[in-house]
């Protein structure tokens, strides 16, 4: 994805310049020939191939846009994922400390138990 961000100015710049090209060279043709007296090209085609590169800028643009905004919106999630990914992490931490603790106190309550059991055995 990033080889198309790096990528797309250049991309861009050889279209609008192609087209520019084209558009000019076609207009230069049409003044050549009306000055031999063919007919100039229909004005249909000149507003068709202007129509053409603003919708080509236009939908470049709106992609260029559409890229960022999504970029940032992954950015974002990964932040989010990152953050929920440290509170599993401790929570784990948490458990384990917490089975200590639990075999800790079976321990203690079955030395309580035993010392229980002599203290009665003696009486």
């Amino acid at each position: 994805m990033n080889w198309i961000a790096a990528y797309l100015p250049q991309l861009i710049y050889w279209a609008v310049t192609g087209a520019l090209a084209a558009v000019c060279g076609a207009m230069g043709r049409q003044i050549n020939k009306a000055r031999r007296g063919v007919n100039n090209m229909p004005t249909e085609i000149i507003v068709a191939l202007l129509s053409l590169l603003g919708t080509a800028c236009g939908s470049i643009v709106g992609i260029m846009t559409s890229n960022k905004l999504t970029t940032y919106r992954i950015a974002r999630l990964e932040e989010k994922v990152d953050k929920h990914n440290q509170v599993i992490d401790r929570v784990y931490k948490i458990e384990q400390r917490n089975a200590v603790i639990d075999e800790d106190i079976k321990v203690a309550n079955h030395r309580i138990s035993d010392l229980e059991n002599k203290v009665e055995k003696k009486e």
